[in-house]
Parts: C-alpha cells; sequence; structure tokens
C-alpha cells in the first residue's frame, strides 16, 4: 500500500527547513445526516507543528469533524486540504494519519513490537528499516521491556502507549487523537497527557485531539475550538478563552464561572447586581441590558471579616475539600456562587456567614446567553 493520492500527487511532510504554515485547511464544511445538519458551513485551519483541540458537548460536531479530516466520512460541502493539497475525496489510507482512538484496538494476538509494525507491513516497508522504525517507536514510549508481550499481558497505560507508538511509527503527516484518554483513570491520564504533549512537541507534527474534557484540552494544546450546534462557537489559546469568554455559555463551559445578571452599565469601576448592589469590574459598559458579570472561583475571595476586597455578607452553604484546594458554595446577591480557596485556610462551615467580594481587574462583563 503506497501513499500516493489518486491525482498523483503524494502527500508527505515538508523537507526539514520547508515547513508549509499551513497544516490542515478545512474550508466551508456542510455534512447532514437526513435533515440534521452536523457541521455548518465550518472552516478551520491547523498550523504545522500545532496542537489544536477541538471540545464540545455530546452532538456538537467534533467527532463528525474528526471523522472528516480522517477521510472514515465525507462532507456534503467544502474542501480539506493537508499542507495545500486537496484530500477532500481521497481515501484514508493515502492521507498518511496516524490515529489513536479511545479504545487501544490493538489485536490480541500480536505482541507490542508486531501491533506497532503493522503500520509498517501494510505499506510493504523493508524488513531491516521496520525493525529501526519499531524499537525507536518502542523506545520513544517507554515499552522496550514490553516489545514481546501481548496485549493481554500489559496494563490499559501500557497499551494506549503502544497505540500511540504504532500511530507515529510510519512517519505521519497528520496526528489525529478521538479522545484517548477517557478511558483511563485521572491519574494515568494526567501522566499520558504529559507524554502525548512532549511526543507532539518533539515529532513537531500537527495534532488534531477531540476531547470533551476541558481541563485536558486547556492543559494539552495550543489552541482550543470549541464547537457548539456544528459551527465554531470560539477559537483561540487556552488562556484567552479562560479569561475572556464570549458570553455565560462559554464561561460555564470552560470551567466553573460565578455570572450575575447586570445592566452592563458602568458607574465609577463598578456596576449594578442584584438587590441593587454595585459590584468592581474592569472595561467598559458594555451598551446591552442582557450582560453577566464574570467572576472565577479562584478570584473570588472569603474571609470572616470585612475588607480586603470581601466586602459582601454571604453564608456557606456546602464546603468540598479537595486537598490543595477547597471549594465553598456561597448564598449571596440572591444566587449560589462558588469560591475556591487554598486547602489550608482554614475550615468553613454550612451555614457559616462570611464575607466575600473581588478585585475589579478580575472581573469582566460579558454577553448573557
Amino acid at each position: 500500500m503506497d501513499d500516493t493520492a489518486t491525482n498523483g500527487a503524494t502527500l508527505s511532510r515538508s523537507p526539514a527547513g520547508t515547513s508549509v504554515k499551513t497544516a490542515i485547511s478545512i474550508e466551508n464544511l456542510t455534512v447532514r445526516y437526513g435533515e440534521f445538519a452536523a457541521l455548518k458551513n465550518l472552516s478551520l485551519t491547523v498550523a504545522d507543528g500545532e496542537l489544536l483541540t477541538v471540545l464540545g458537548p455530546s452532538g456538537s460536531g467534533k467527532s463528525t469533524l474528526l471523522n472528516i479530516v480522517a477521510g472514515s466520512v465525507f462532507a456534503d460541502e467544502g474542501r480539506i486540504r493537508f499542507e495545500g493539497l486537496d484530500v477532500t475525496h481521497m481515501p484514508p489510507h493515502k492521507r498518511r494519519i496516524g490515529m489513536v482512538f479511545q479504545r487501544y484496538t490493538l489485536f490480541l494476538n500480536r505482541t507490542v513490537a508486531e501491533n506497532i509494525a503493522f503500520p509498517l507491513e501494510i505499506r510493504k516497508t523493508d524488513k531491516d528499516i521496520q525493525k529501526k522504525l519499531v524499537a525507536e517507536a518502542l523506545d520513544m514510549v517507554g515499552l522496550t521491556a514490553q516489545a514481546s508481550r501481548y496485549p493481554s499481558q500489559i496494563s490499559g497505560g501500557q497499551a494506549q502507549r503502544a497505540a500511540l507508538a504504532r500511530a507515529v511509527v510510519f512517519k505521519p503527516a497528520i496526528m489525529l487523537m478521538d479522545e484517548p484518554l477517557g478511558a483511563l483513570d485521572r491519574a494515568l491520564r494526567k501522566t499520558l497527557q504529559y507524554e502525548i504533549r512532549s511526543l507532539q512537541q518533539r515529532l513537531r507534527v500537527p495534532m488534531l485531539y477531540v476531547t470533551h474534557d476541558q481541563e485536558e484540552a486547556m492543559s494539552l494544546s495550543d489552541r482550543i475550538v470549541i464547537v457548539r450546534d456544528g459551527k465554531i462557537y470560539a477559537d483561540g489559546p487556552p488562556r484567552e478563552l479562560y479569561r475572556s469568554p464570549r458570553s455565560t455559555w462559554g464561561a460555564n463551559f470552560l470551567g466553573d464561572a460565578n455570572c450575575l445578571p447586570t445592566d452592563g452599565v458602568l458607574n465609577h469601576g463598578r456596576v449594578e447586581v442584584a438587590d441593587s448592589q454595585l459590584v468592581p469590574v474592569s472595561g467598559q459598559s458594555s451598551g446591552s441590558k442582557k450582560s453577566s458579570v464574570l467572576v472565577r472561583p479562584e478570584n473570588l475571595q472569603v474571609s470572616r471579616t470585612s475588607g480586603n476586597n470581601a466586602e459582601f455578607k454571604a453564608e456557606v452553604e456546602w464546603v468540598e475539600y479537595l486537598g490543595p484546594f477547597q471549594k465553598i458554595r456561597l448564598k449571596c446577591f440572591g444566587t449560589e456562587l462558588v469560591a475556591q480557596v487554598n486547602g489550608q485556610s482554614g475550615d468553613f462551615a454550612k451555614g457559616e456567614h462570611v464575607f466575600i467580594g473581588w478585585r475589579g481587574e478580575d472581573a469582566i462583563l460579558i454577553e448573557q446567553d
């Protein structure tokens, strides 16, 4: 099996020093299943060497997008290009894609080394080169000692490392990740997140990563694209999307958020919220009556005494101790707020009356959905 496209072009990585700026170009994609549009005129680019995560709720279209890039689904409208080459109608095996799924999909009757060698076998790679590439891939994911074992003889984390090695052994032009860590426990997920990111940076291969886990997306990505109802809702670096979300939906989707409805009229650095109280906020008047003050839990200060930006009376409703920090649910301004404070900052009890507040620079006005 070769990597030659139907039009005679060959899809391959650019030579060193001549890297193409755009690795993946997705143009005006529309996908319909009957009357339902899974993707609606969606356009997106992935830069060479970039790790871009597609994030979205169930049914948003993120998996459909990944399947189109992989070639297992074809769009009703639009184009896909890899490094300038049109692959819209190219079959999957000619796209030079390495793909890792949530399920390991290893062959049970093959050893770890034989599983990793499979992509090279179907490409009829020379046996000596196969051995060299498999050895490199095993070393890259720390599985050299497990090379002769079968999938039933290794752990889940090792199986996912083997799947990752199999996806990169043939030097793919593009890497696709379809919720690869979803079946693993939290501690193992964190370890493999670091390993995937380190491997991607070492290889400098562009990666399209699909997940529903917001924390995973934040920790891994150069850039995040949030898909909602088949369209791109937001696109930017993790820090930017977290600190300056477009609306209350985006604020709540990407982390915990305290959103207080307001008329958006700024009065000496403050806006009016429920109970006619004026709270500090940065920026300018929104000009819209459908606005909210956004304060992230880590910016909400809780104190037993007033002062130091803790000026509003609140009641503790619930405390969740999480080791390094604790989450405190509070009743204030006629609604429930969440604060995240240091785990060593003292014990707060349900029903306790406290003072809360925040610095003006830690709150922004956003659109209210």
